[in-house]
C-alpha cells in the first residue's frame, strides 16, 4: 500500500531534534403567457461575444440585431451559470418594487413562453435559498422586507427551536414550542419575526432575543420516522423514538407484506401534517424487527440517520480495478521502506489498517517512523470514489459494524 512518511529523530534524552517529511507522490403555480409583442432574441451567446468583440461597447435598446445561431461545441454544451445569474438579478429588482407572482414576473421581464419552467425552478431555488419569500396568492416579496426569516430549524428537547442564521455572526430567531407549526428537526422555513419578542429572564442578561413563529415549510428534512408501533382502542399509531417528535404518528391497520405487530420498530413514512393541532399521518414502509432484539437498536439508529449500507454499482466497479499491488513505477517516486520492520498500531478487531509505525536504534538515540495510508492515490478527485465520498463524509462506527467512506476493493 502506498503510505506517507515521516521520521522523528529522538536524542537518547528522549527530546524531539526534528520532523522532516517525506513527500509522496417543479411547482404547479400557473403563469399565462405574457401580453407582449416578439421578443428580441441576442446575435450572440454570452460566450460568442467576449470572444469575438471584448471590448466592444454594449448597442443601444433600440438596436434589433439579427438573430444568429450559436455553434455547439463542447464549451457551448455545458450549462452556463451567467443567463440564470441575470434573471435573478432581474427577478430581485423587480419583486422590490412590489410584491408580483410568477405571471407577473415574466410579463414584467418580457420572457418569452419558452422560458416558464426555467422561470419557476428559478423562484423555487430562490425562495428555498432565503433570497425571496412566497406570501397570499403566490406573490413573491424580499425577506427582510415583510420580516420574514428563513432557515433551518433546530427543535431542542422541550419543544422549543431555533432557526439557525445562515449569515456569519447574525443572530438565531427563536421560536417557542407553541409557534413551530409543523416543522420537524432540520427542516428548512420560513419565519415571520415576532414585533413583540419574549420578556427578559434572569438568564438573558437583560438582552431581548428575537422572535418567531413558522408559517411554512419549505422542505422536509426527513420523510421517514423511527419509532415503535403502539395500538389504542380504535387506531394504531407510532411513537417516533426522537423526543423532538413529540406527536403520535397516525398509522393505518398492518397489512400483508408489512405485517408489524404492537411493539416492533418500525419506519413510517410521514404522508401530511396539516396543523400542529391534529396528529400527523404516515404508512410503515419497513419492519425492523421487535423492540429489544439482537440488532435491531443498531438498524434502528441506521435508518434514524439514513445512513446509507450499500454503494452504487459505479462505485463498486471502480473499487474493484484498485490493485492492492503497489505499482513499480510509483515505488520508484517514491522512499521504499519495504524492507524495514514496520507494524501497526490498530488492534486485531480494527475496522481499518491504515497507521503503522517503526523504531530502529541510530548513533545518538532513536528514530521513529510513521506511516499513513496515502488515500489520495487510490482515489482521484471527481472519480465515483470521490463523489461518493464527499455524500457520505465520513465513516461511521457502531458497536457490531462500521459503514465505511470508500468502497473496499
Amino acid at each position: 500500500m502506498a503510505s506517507l512518511s515521516c521520521w522523528m529523530p529522538l536524542e537518547s534524552n528522549g527530546k524531539r531534534q526534528g520532523l522532516p517529511a517525506a513527500e509522496a507522490g417543479a411547482i404547479g403555480w400557473s403563469m399565462p403567457n405574457p401580453k407582449r409583442g416578439e421578443r428580441n432574441k441576442p446575435s450572440k451567446s454570452p460566450s460568442q461575444s467576449k470572444k469575438s468583440e471584448p471590448n466592444s461597447a454594449r448597442p443601444p435598446k433600440t438596436a434589433k440585431p439579427t438573430p444568429v445561431p450559436a455553434k455547439r461545441d463542447k464549451a457551448s454544451s455545458k450549462p452556463s451559470f451567467e443567463p440564470s445569474q441575470k434573471l435573478r438579478l432581474s427577478v430581485l429588482r423587480q419583486i422590490e418594487q412590489r410584491p408580483l407572482d410568477a405571471a407577473g414576473i415574466a410579463a414584467a421581464l418580457d420572457l418569452p413562453p419558452a422560458w416558464k419552467g426555467k422561470l419557476l425552478q428559478l423562484l423555487k431555488n430562490m425562495e428555498i435559498a432565503g433570497d425571496i419569500a412566497r406570501i397570499r396568492k403566490d406573490r413573491y416579496i424580499i425577506p427582510k422586507e415583510a420580516d420574514l426569516f428563513t432557515g433551518a430549524i433546530q427543535v431542542h428537547a422541550n419543544g422549543g427551536a431555533h432557526v439557525l442564521n445562515e449569515k456569519q455572526g447574525e443572530p438565531d430567531l427563536y421560536i417557542r414550542a407553541e409557534n413551530c407549526f409543523t416543522a420537524m428537526h432540520g427542516d428548512r422555513v420560513v419565519a415571520r419575526i415576532s414585533t413583540h419578542p419574549e420578556e427578559t429572564s434572569f438568564f438573558s442578561r437583560g438582552e431581548r432575543r428575537r422572535e418567531g413563529k413558522v408559517i411554512r415549510i419549505l422542505t422536509r428534512a426527513n420523510e421517514t420516522i423511527v419509532g415503535t408501533l403502539q395500538r389504542s382502542k380504535n387506531f394504531f399509531y407510532v411513537v417516533a423514538d426522537d423526543p423532538r417528535f413529540a406527536e403520535n404518528l397516525y398509522v393505518p391497520a398492518p397489512v400483508a407484506p408489512l405485517m408489524a405487530k404492537v411493539g416492533d420498530k418500525v419506519v413510517a413514512k410521514l404522508d401530511s401534517w396539516p396543523s400542529r393541532h391534529v396528529n400527523p399521518e404516515g404508512h410503515i414502509v419497513e419492519i425492523l424487527g421487535p423492540t429489544g432484539a439482537p440488532g435491531v437498536d443498531m438498524l434502528s439508529i441506521i435508518r434514524k440517520h439514513r445512513l446509507p449500507l450499500e454503494f452504487p454499482d459505479d462505485v463498486s466497479r471502480e473499487a474493484a480495478r484498485v490493485s492492492p499491488e503497489v505499482d513499480p513505477s510509483e515505488a520508484l517516486r517514491r522512499e521504499d521502506l519495504r524492507d524495514r520492520f514496520i507494524f501497526t498500531i490498530d488492534p486485531d478487531d480494527a475496522k481499518d489498517f491504515d497507521d503503522a509505525i517503526n523504531v530502529e536504534r541510530i548513533p545518538n538515540g532513536w528514530r521513529v517512523g510513521i506511516h499513513i495510508a496515502d488515500v489520495s492515490h487510490y482515489v482521484k478527485p471527481k472519480s465515483a470514489l470521490d463523489r461518493e465520498a464527499h455524500t457520505r463524509g465520513n465513516s461511521v462506527y457502531l458497536a457490531d459494524r462500521v459503514i465505511r467512506c470508500f468502497q473496499r476493493p
